[in-house]
């Protein structure tokens, strides 16, 4: 205290919001932990020789029939079916406390909001309202995007750099992750015309860099989602990319 290192932690007060949290927090638990084991079913088959497993066939009922009875060792398929098992329980719970999450979400207005944003699903709405839980408790949108990794850090020794600035790795690789897969999404050459593509686009010409007009369109997306959830406004494409903004052109090309 005399030093003045004690720096003060948000706690939130609503027990609703707790408990989706919660929630969420088990519906992830429960994501990785199937994706574990299927990661685990195909190294235990191709340890004993019967090549690359490929697609989803191995986990399904019948797929996974037919690779069972290619195991000469009935120890073996002892072993895989008591996987299978586990693989089952857990893809069971998964998809159970997505029901859970999506029911206890339902009250909170700002995840319907955040699903008209492109890329944004179900999933990536509520894990986002789930653990940011109150946009209030960020003053400014460069503490959220920190809170996403999305910051960058720099360290600096008497005032020299000791290295490359870089981006900042504490907060929640689930947040950046739901801002990636929103990019992703909404700017694939299967997707139609949309205002996170064209925002991404506009960066690329600016900056020259993919990583760095994604970069700025992932910040692009935790921003518009802050805005309508602290103030309570609905969508609007025009608060993401606006259809005035004249269009970027690539550089060395004359307008």
């Amino acid at each position: 205290m005399r030093l003045g290192e004690i720096k003060e932690v948000w706690v939130g007060q609503d027990p609703r919001r707790d408990l989706h949290r919660a929630a969420v927090m088990e519906y992830l638990k429960w994501r990785d932990h199937q994706r574990g084991l299927k990661r685990l079913i195909k190294c235990r088959y191709q340890q004993l020789g019967l090549g690359q497993i490929q697609g989803k066939a191995v986990f399904s009922r019948t797929g996974r029939a037919e690779f069972l009875d290619r195991l000469a060792d009935p120890e073996h398929r002892i072993l895989f079916e008591r996987l299978y098992r586990q693989f089952d329980q857990a893809w069971t719970l998964w998809l159970e406390t997505g029901h859970q999450v999506r029911r206890l979400g339902r009250p909170f207005r700002e995840t319907s909001e955040f699903q008209k944003i492109p890329g944004i699903a179900t999933v990536g709405s509520h894990v986002f309202a789930a653990i940011v839980e109150d946009p209030n408790r960020f003053e400014k949108i460069s503490r959220l995007w920190r809170f996403c990794r999305l910051g960058v850090t720099d360290r600096t020794s008497d005032n020299k750099p000791l290295g490359y600035r870089r981006i900042d790795r504490a907060g929640h690789g689930e947040l950046k992750n739901v801002s990636y897969t929103a990019w992703r999404t909404a700017c694939k050459s299967t997707t139609g015309d949309n205002e996170v593509k064209r925002f991404y686009h506009a960066s690329l010409a600016r900056t020259g860099s993919v990583r760095h007009a994604r970069l700025n369109t992932q910040r692009k997306i935790i921003e518009v989602m802050w805005t309508i959830w602290r103030k309570n406004r609905t969508y609007d494409p025009e608060l993401f990319f606006p259809q005035a903004t004249p269009t970027m052109m690539p550089r060395g090309v004359a307008g």
